[in-house]
């Protein structure tokens, strides 16, 4: 297992018949401060007023000016309201949380984050996880309406690394809406280096068993994005992928159809000195049967290794 690495936290406060406070402070084995951040509360008759602290907080051992009215307000019988504001002292990145009742007399709630440093703030974390870095922008916005609410945002991870491996500059746009008390929607893209190459729309209906419809569309893909979350990269991947899926059912027993199209793809392992080409055929997927007839992977040899028959997975617990 993991060790975890040393560190030393502290976690100060008081508690009164009407007030609360807590501050944490955050120092690694270096004795660098990752996290210095307080929380006053005041409740009265009407609401609990929450204040951040201190002026100058650190969060991922960067230091940020706190707007002086900064607050977070909890109502007994109305949305909460907040304004809260982080702008880094030492670069761009910049944090904002805001809440209020909207038109509906219902909730709506905004977060904002720009030019997030993902791996300064990740390694604050006391336990441990993949290493990652880049710079993170974040928009989202929760609104409930006279029936139900939304939710949307996009989100842009740029310069992307993943354990040390350069993944690249990676983008969502998503859109969530829930359908009467059962059913769910959602729209989401992902871009990759600036190109759209996925697509997923689609409703879930946790009724009894639960019970999915979605569509997945793949546009050349681009495979190397995936190698760096292959465990111990024991094989490397090439080439984009094309197609599309639809999954719908039960959760417990969905239907799969559609195909897929590798376009220049190959399987690569250094380890094992191996360099598989795949057929640039259609892989289809029928009922959840996928078929293959003389599919071909093609390594350094002339004779290419044939690939003839089927795998069903209509029930996942006999894979045939």
């Amino acid at each position: 297992q993991p060790l975890i690495p040393a560190f030393k936290a502290y976690l100060d406060g008081y508690l009164t018949a009407n007030t609360a406070d807590a501050r944490l402070t955050y120092f690694d084995k270096e004795n660098k401060k990752g996290i210095d951040l307080g929380v006053h509360a005041l409740a009265n008759d009407t609401c609990v007023n929450f204040n951040l602290y201190p002026d100058v907080p650190t969060i991922g051992y960067r230091q940020f000016a706190l707007n002086d009215d900064n607050y977070i307000r909890t109502y007994l019988d109305r949305p909460f309201e907040a304004d809260v504001k982080l702008k880094s002292m030492s670069d761009s990145c910049y944090i904002q949380i805001g809440a209020f009742e909207n038109e509906y007399h219902k909730q709506t709630i905004n977060a904002i984050i720009d030019n997030l440093n993902l791996h300064e703030l990740l390694s604050v974390i006391p336990v441990p996880i993949p290493d990652m870095s880049g710079n993170l922008d974040f928009n989202a916005n929760y609104i409930e309406q006279t029936e139900g609410f939304l939710v949307n945002g996009d989100m842009e991870a740029l310069r992307f690394t993943y354990n040390g491996m350069s993944v690249g500059d990676i983008a969502s746009r998503f859109n969530y809406l829930p359908i009467g008390d059962k059913a769910h929607s959602i729209d989401a893209d992902l871009k990759f280096n600036g190109t759209d190459v996925a697509s997923v729309k689609g409703e879930y209906d946790t009724e009894g068993k639960g019970a999915i419809n979605a569509d997945l569309t793949l546009n050349s893909i681009p495979l190397s994005m995936v190698s760096p979350f292959i465990p111990d990269q024991i094989v490397a991947l090439t080439g984009n992928m094309n197609g599309g899926i639809n999954i719908t059912g039960p959760t417990d027993a969905f239907i799969v159809n559609g195909a897929l199209i590798p376009q220049d793809v190959h399987v690569i392992s250094n380890q094992y000195s191996v360099d598989l080409a795949l057929a640039n055929d259609p892989i289809r997927f029928t009922n959840s049967r996928v078929d293959f007839d003389q599919f071909e992977f093609r390594g350094s040899g002339e004779n290419p290794l044939t690939l003839n028959g089927y795998v069903d997975f209509s029930n996942l617990d006999e894979v045939l």
